[in-house]
């Protein structure tokens, strides 16, 4: 159990860094319109703009590339691509190629995956996906990817793990190559403490610095002022995507469920569903979004990155994110 003085360590450190905000935006919607978004997102001074790699959806480096021709200032890229749809080179490969687009805001998330049903495939098992994020890592450091020429320059993306778990986010911190893990649906700041807790011993464990490492938290996200919409709005993507993006994970666990009790509290009466929802995603107003965006970088979150839906009409729920990340940041 963390203690009090140790928390309020984590929260001391939190507030020293900036507090970083960014959206994920899911390929429902056309490249031109994820484009138009993430323009409004680097106008407004967010930080990045990860696009989800779900199979049942466009591709996302398509709009990766797209917004990387079209940005200057904001981070972009597929995050977490699933390992189980891609083989090593074929990803270093793209990611290679973005990162001569995008330059230095190029990023690459890497998961072991989801929506493998469509594919045939099922999720690396965890020693083999270290495995394979340590080839991917090997390729991209290569001096060329290609047998006749050299055209990689060995300029790397910055690489984060998608995860939701305690082991793979250890083993992760332990890769000197790394740069942080993204938890998709985490908005527990009590389950966010023992994720920051874990990647830093993992990281002091082998020398790495702790503070080197992100801890970046991706809940989906539903800003407006009516509760009940933002809840209605919720509760088929909760239903539709959790057991994909978390499974049985440490997550659920805290929270007192498994998928099949998630799916029947969804289905429950509306003080139930409120309850399950709160701890995943964020819905409410502007003002509710900064409260909590404060509790959740005090319990060791480095950057937050608000997902899918984002609201009823996402340019105003960009430009709420970006307001509330100047109150966040305001000296």
């Amino acid at each position: 159990m963390t203690s009090s003085r140790e928390r309020a360590r984590t929260g001391e450190r939190s507030r020293e860094r900036r507090r970083s905000l960014g959206i994920a935006l899911e390929g429902d919607r056309s490249h031109h319109e994820l484009t138009r978004l993430a323009l409004l997102a680097e106008k407004l001074k967010l930080d990045s703009v990860h696009l989800y790699e779900h199979l049942p959806y466009r591709s996302a480096w398509a709009s990766a590339f797209l917004i990387a021709r079209e940005t200057s200032c904001v981070k972009v890229g597929p995050v977490t691509v699933p390992a189980l749809a891609y083989e090593p080179l074929m990803l270093a490969r793209l990611a290679a190629s973005l990162r001569e687009v995008a330059g230095e805001r190029a990023l690459l998330g890497i998961s072991r995956g989801a929506f493998g049903e469509l594919i045939g495939r099922t999720r690396p098992k965890v020693d083999e996906f270290a495995a394979y994020l340590r080839r991917v890592h090997s390729l991209l450091e290569e001096e060329r990817l290609s047998l006749t020429q050299s055209w990689s320059k060995r300029e790397l993306p910055k690489i984060y793990v998608g995860t939701s778990g305690t082991k793979v986010s250890a083993m992760a911190a332990k890769m000197p190559f790394v740069s942080g893990v993204v938890v998709d649906n985490l908005w527990d700041s009590g389950y966010a403490r023992i994720l920051s807790s874990n990647v830093r011993e993992a990281r002091k464990e082998v020398s790495l610095n702790p503070e080197d490492f992100e801890l970046i938290a991706r809940p989906f996200c539903y800003v407006c002022d009516d509760r009940r919409a933002a809840l209605s709005a919720l509760q088929p993507i909760l239903r539709g995507y959790v057991a994909q993006l978390i499974g049985d994970s440490p997550m659920l666990r805290y929270a007192g469920l498994d998928t099949n009790s998630l799916k029947e509290a969804l289905q429950g009466p509306p003080a139930q569903v409120e309850d399950v929802i709160s701890r995943f995603a964020f819905f409410g107003t502007v003002e509710e979004l900064e409260a909590q965006l404060e509790e959740l970088f005090d319990s060791g979150v480095t950057q937050v990155v608000l997902g899918y839906p984002l609201g009823p009409d996402p340019e105003d729920a960009i430009r709420s994110i970006a307001r509330a990340a100047l109150t966040l940041n305001r000296p």
